[in-house]
């Protein structure tokens, strides 16, 4: 190693180095061990080719000392032969052709049962890595002490397509390997795993390990018959890539195989109402036998069939027609004992059966069936645009364009992958996801809120997969949709094609965006359009400024889901009691579910009133997004009388109101109401002293609330409010002045 090149990997090393004792401080026992890991190995190979040889080995030294202090902070991480790992992991014996991102993780822990039978991590003495000469097939591999039945029931479809069709998809990811192929025994006792996690590969390193008893048996995933390392590797490295120990629960196999081989997964609910039972036997018979696809099957919680196991993974390693009968073969992960010898059976059933008994087909698809690919990372974040679905949990879109170059219809799919998190299982469940399309003819953001085009099915397993069956020079919005925490999830969005295919995210709609944060909470709930309480709804001003063309606004607002909201705006600026008349401007039509727009197009520069509303008066949060083509400024309106004493009495009619006011000043009186159904007359509030009719007003015929602004001064004394409207509603009435105003009911 020449010197130019040594000192950044020194100077790497002492990064990591400092990282580690950071974690280490912060009680970050995980990320601690493993920053002292890979600086130890830098460091170690530092000494063994460069300059400084004794200062790195010496600083080597320490941090495996810190290492070997915490290591036993951390649960989940097993104690380790450390001399095993004390050897360069980028060695020659790695170099692959492929482009790896490297990750290192917590080694798996073992499980309860692994320590009730005396099994400690240790390499197992006279066991072969790899048997060339023994072809494995599906039904003879066995679970061992691990529950992780999706895992093993991958292997086991993988097995049985590479002796079906030659290939290598069961061991592939495993290194080195020798000259035929074949993983082979490496110096150090090191090997690489090629896992696919977070839409990239990620270059594993595990050592030579296993669970392993007292007399020498493995305690993992191994052959039935002739015991072999290599499948127990590759579980291992799969725990780590999933942040878990051997106790591991399991997930779906498709996920697992996607994890293991790279190939596209797919979940077919076979009692969804949508699933074809006829269509999908001819599409994945053919494909199956064309060597195109890996099939596995998972159980309910309950099973009519007393054979089958609940929430259980299985693997389908044949699928015959002959005479009108189609059988499925199937094989569990679990084997039976009899005697000393494991029973590999083969459950064989008719493709209707299956289809009752079983709750979800995965199937995983050779990617090499689409000749183009485009893959793009990205993250919901919450700032953006989200619905919150209750307290704990929100909905979040984000918008792709999505266009072919073709001659002829092509199928597109479309793969979508939520990356996996470093927290408890129970926290995945709760993630939802689905993917959405719709015909569009530009590469804009969608913002008409009907449905149309192909809905998916929100999912809660971390894959899903959306097929679509695209014309010639077609061109999509795409909808990546999430149901989740509030918390940023990363995910990657992939589409495949036959033909050149192009993926981008969607620029938002116009150039100027705000985005406003608010709630409806105590007297700010004001209900809908009907409620004698509208006007106390948040309201916003809006000051759209010139500019080179007509300027548009977008108004989207964003809540709970359970709320059914409304947005209107109004000339003017200035608060308004009624969203009804010639000062409307654009409203967002119907109260929708969680989410509305309000688009108003070739408006004139000035000042408007924004008014949101919710059908529901229940309390909530919501975002508001403003954007335009042209600059403008929002902000919110005041309350009504904001600063001012208020007094407030309703009572159904007929009746009057009595007003004291202590000294002269101006006071605001209004008079709300519920809108009837079939309007008599218009809603008239009157202020009288003595037999003086002082002011009068108004309502619209279709307005809930009849204001009535007193700007002259009132003198001190006793005053009459009159109201006229429907008889069998309550009337509200409000008093608003820089003094306390007695208010109350009395007999007309």
């Amino acid at each position: 190693m020449s010197l130019s090149h040594a000192e950044p990997e020194a100077q790497h090393a002492r990064t990591l180095a400092s990282k580690a004792v950071d974690f280490e401080l912060k009680k970050q026992w995980k990320e601690a061990l493993d920053a002292y890991v890979k600086a130890t190995d830098m460091l170690l190979s530092l000494a063994r080719s460069g300059p400084q040889a004794q200062e790195h080995r010496h600083l080597a030294g320490r941090l495996l000392e810190r290492a070997e202090k915490i290591k036993d902070k951390i649960p989940q991480v097993e104690r380790v032969e450390w001399d095993s790992w004390t050897s360069d992991p980028h060695g020659s014996e790695f170099t692959t052709t492929d482009f790896f991102t490297e990750d290192i993780c917590a080694r798996p822990a073992l499980s309860k049962q692994h320590r009730e039978l005396g099994a400690r991590m240790r390499r197992a003495p006279n066991i072969p890595l790899y048997i060339p000469s023994v072809q494995l097939r599906g039904g003879e591999i066995q679970q061992g002490s691990v529950t992780d039945c999706s895992f093993v029931a991958a292997l086991e479809v993988a097995v049985e397509h590479d002796a079906i069709f030659g290939t290598d998809l069961a061991h592939r990811a495993l290194f080195p390997k020798s000259p035929d192929g074949f993983p082979t025994a490496s110096p150090n006792h090191k090997h690489v795993v090629k896992m696919h996690w977070g839409g990239r590969p990620r270059r594993i390193v595990v050592d030579e390990t296993l669970p392993v008893t007292e007399d020498n048996q493995l305690l993992c995933v191994s052959p039935c018959t002739t015991p072999q390392l290599w499948l127990g590797l590759l579980e291992k490295a799969f725990l780590m890539t999933r942040f878990s120990s051997y106790e591991f629960t399991g997930s779906d196999a498709s996920t697992d195989l996607y994890m293991l081989t790279g190939w596209i997964p797919e979940h077919l609910p076979l009692h969804d109402s949508r699933f074809q039972r006829e269509k999908t036997w001819t599409r994945l018979c053919s494909a199956w036998k064309a060597g195109h696809c890996l099939l596995t099957i998972g159980t309910g919680a309950a099973c009519e069939d007393k054979s089958l196991i609940p929430l259980h993974c299985y693997g389908i390693i044949d699928l015959q027609e002959n005479a009108g009968d189609r059988i499925v073969s199937i094989v569990n992960p679990w084997k039976h004992v009899q005697g000393a010898k494991k029973c590999c059976s083969v459950l064989r059933m008719s493709w209707e059966t299956m289809c009752r008994s079983f709750e979800m087909l995965c199937v995983n698809w050779n990617p090499k069936l689409f000749s183009h690919k485009m893959t793009l990372d990205a993250a919901w974040d919450a700032t953006g645009f989200t619905v919150r679905l209750n307290e704990d949990h929100m909905a979040q879109t984000d918008q792709y364009h999505i266009s072919l170059d073709c001659d002829t219809p092509q199928p597109v799919w479309i793969h979508l992958e939520r990356h996996l998190k470093r927290h408890s299982q129970d926290e995945e469940v709760n993630e939802y996801i689905a993917l959405h399309a719709f015909p569009s003819h530009g590469s804009q953001r969608r913002m008409n809120l009907t449905r149309g085009g192909l809905m998916g099915v929100y999912v809660s397993v971390n894959h899903t997969l959306m097929q679509l069956d695209a014309s010639r020079e077609a061109s999509y919005t795409l909808e990546v949709s999430r149901h989740g925490t509030s918390s940023c999830v990363a995910y990657t969005l992939s589409a495949y094609a036959s033909c050149p295919i192009y993926l981008s995210a969607s620029p938002y709609t116009l150039p100027h965006r705000a985005v406003m944060k608010g709630a409806w909470r105590g007297p700010t709930v004001g209900g809908p359009l009907t409620s004698p309480h509208f006007r106390h709804n948040p309201q916003y001003r809006i000051v759209v400024h010139e500019g080179t063309l007509l300027p548009r606004v977008l108004a989207i607002l964003m809540t709970t889901s359970k709320l059914h909201v409304h947005t209107s705006l109004l000339r003017g600026g200035e608060r308004v009691s009624y969203a009804t008349g010639p000062s409307m401007i654009a409203s967002s039509e119907a109260y929708t579910r969680g989410m509305t727009l309000c688009d108003a197009s070739a408006i004139q520069p000035g000042s408007y009133t924004l008014v949101l509303s919710s059908f529901e008066a229940l309390s909530s949060e919501f975002t508001l997004v403003i954007e335009s083509n042209v600059r403008v400024r929002v902000q919110p309106i005041p309350a009504e009388g904001a600063g001012q004493y208020h007094r407030a009495s309703h009572a159904s009619l007929p009746c009057v109101w009595e007003l004291d006011v202590p000294r002269a000043m101006p006071i605001t009186l209004c008079a709300s109401q519920a809108r009837p159904a079939l309007p008599e007359q218009p809603l008239r509030v009157q202020l009288w002293h003595k037999t003086e009719r002082i002011a009068a007003s108004d309502a619209h015929l279709d307005a809930t609330c009849a204001m009535l602004a007193v700007s002259k001064p009132l003198e001190a004394g006793t005053y009459i409010a009159r109201v006229q409207g429907s008889l069998d509603t309550p009337v509200y009435v409000d008093v608003y002045g820089v003094q306390p105003v007695t208010l109350s009911v009395r007999s007309p």
